[in-house]
């Protein structure tokens, strides 16, 4: 049920932002709320003793989150920024064993742990290298109506 779900959630989220020292008062004010009304009963169609389990561990979650926490995890620093080797709008080669094709960069999504390019694929394959111009004349491999 919805109420199981969101007792999970948020006692999940207050406890994992108290752990690295970074609960905000909002979200302890409602992990407590949550916590106050008590073990949802569906956890006693997990197991017969699983209601009164969780409410034991929601108690000592409750004398946790107003307390500070005495050693926080440090949270890593993200390493050097890293560039994309490439960017929207690039046109590149690609070399298959005997033929090569040609891609376009169309997208480039960055955060701090990694970088994904959207690649758009044509329908050129040939044994010399192409060029620009046989680029912009060929076909994207892929549309929406799958030709």
């Amino acid at each position: 049920t919805d109420e199981f779900y969101t007792e999970i959630y948020w006692t999940a989220v207050a406890y994992s932002l108290w752990k690295i020292g970074h609960l905000s008062q909002d979200i302890k004010e409602k992990a407590l709320d949550i916590i106050a009304k008590g073990a949802h009963e569906f956890w006693l169609e997990i197991d017969s003793k699983a209601l009164k389990q969780r409410q034991k561990v929601l108690d000592k979650l409750a004398v946790q989150l107003q307390s500070e926490n005495p050693k926080p995890l440090k949270v890593r620093k993200s390493k050097t920024k890293r560039e994309p080797h490439f960017k929207v709008g690039d046109v590149l080669a690609v070399k298959f064993e005997n033929e090569y094709g040609a891609i376009f960069v169309s997208d480039v999504d960055q955060s701090p742990r990694k970088i994904e390019y959207h690649l758009a694929c044509t329908r050129l394959l040939q044994k010399e290298k192409p060029t620009m111009e046989q680029f912009l004349n060929s076909k994207i491999a892929c549309r929406k109506d799958n030709t």
